[in-house]
């Protein structure tokens, strides 16, 4: 149950965290790093633990609306001329307003310092009592704690509102010493992989990073992963959880 206070939190973070990214619209103020490589996928893997239980409850959050729609457009090559066109201009109409990819990483600076600045760690174990869950703290629960998956959810979800592309973004775990099994949200640009991490406020690309790269989501839905080519642990990496 939230208290009070917390309930107040999330409108006035969404709302504050909406006019920042409108400012953006005018200039981009974050440029790309040049070289900057992307992760190597390697083999379909299983989710994380968590993803499953999430994407029951949480449909359009966890992609699988993304995924449905997909396999309907696809269906749909084999329908009449008459059928595609009518789809093809529905489709323009919802499509999402492109931006650049220094637009993109600009939205991204703004949410990873938003959601770090607004939710503060606490271990599923301590906050519901269970090994592993997925949850979106201000959005769905109310409160301002969670894990890294959960700091991940919410700044894909932050994303996704200010109007980014679901095609660029990935969720990804990773190792290091400091933090163990981690999961992170990966911004997909052209120049690179980029990495919004609970743990800093500050955007790197994976390269600049010390973690050792497990799995990384591959499909439009968070149940569709595999492992990163360099992991040296393979598809086992997943069976654990991520803090």
């Amino acid at each position: 149950m939230s208290t009070q206070n917390e309930q107040r939190s999330r409108p006035t973070l969404l709302s504050l965290l909406g006019l920042a990214l409108a400012g953006l619209w005018l200039t981009a103020c974050s440029a790309t790093t040049p070289g900057a490589p992307h992760l190597v996928t390697h083999q379909v893997t299983a989710p994380p633990v968590g993803a499953f239980a999430f994407c029951v409850e949480n449909r359009e959050a966890c992609g699988l609306v993304d995924a449905e729609l997909a396999t309907t457009s696809k269906d749909m090559s084999k329908s009449s001329p008459a059928v595609l066109e009518e789809t093809s201009a529905a489709s323009e109409a919802v499509s999402e307003q492109e931006y650049s990819d220094e637009q993109l990483l600009a939205m991204a600076h703004v949410v990873n310092a938003a959601i770090n600045t607004a939710i503060s760690y606490r271990s599923d174990a301590l906050t519901w009592n269970m090994e592993e869950r997925w949850v979106l703290p201000i959005r769905s629960e109310g409160v301002t704690y969670g894990d890294c998956e959960d700091f991940a959810l919410e700044k894909r979800a932050a994303l996704l509102e200010a109007g980014a592309p679901a095609d660029r973004m990935r969720m990804a775990t990773a190792w290091s010493p400091g933090t163990g099994l981690h999961a992170v949200l990966i911004l997909r640009l052209e120049a690179g992989d980029y990495v919004l991490d609970s743990v800093s406020p500050h955007i790197f690309t994976v390269g600049q990073t010390r973690y050792e790269w497990r799995a990384l989501q591959t499909g439009p839905s968070l149940l569709e992963w595999s492992t990163v080519s360099n992991d040296p642990l393979g598809a086992s990496s997943t069976s654990y959880t991520a803090g």
